[in-house]
């Protein structure tokens, strides 16, 4: 497994998004199986910072999101989980 560093609120929101008895790798999986196709998106942010446990195979996911090499895997996460809300409201 790979710890990345997420903000308190991106860890939030994943426990809040989850399902009952699915790992944090499965639910971060399970989001970008969502929200694949919007990822392109950039959006600005917070900050406050907290670790999370991912496969090796889900970080190489997390990273071909990225915006720009710079972006930090949590704020991909947390792209994510806004077009994944955003896209339950519409």
């Amino acid at each position: 497994m790979t710890t990345i560093k997420i903000t308190r609120d991106v860890r939030g929101l994943l426990k809040e998004y989850s399902m009952s008895d699915e790992t944090v790798d499965d639910t971060v999986n399970r989001l970008l199986d969502e929200v694949e196709s919007c990822m392109d998106i950039d959006m600005v942010f917070g900050n406050g910072s907290t670790n999370i446990n991912v496969s090796p195979d889900t970080m190489e996911r997390i990273k071909s999101f990225r915006v720009n090499e710079n972006e930090s895997y949590g704020r991909i996460l947390h792209r994510a989980l806004c077009l994944s809300l955003y896209s339950k409201m519409e």
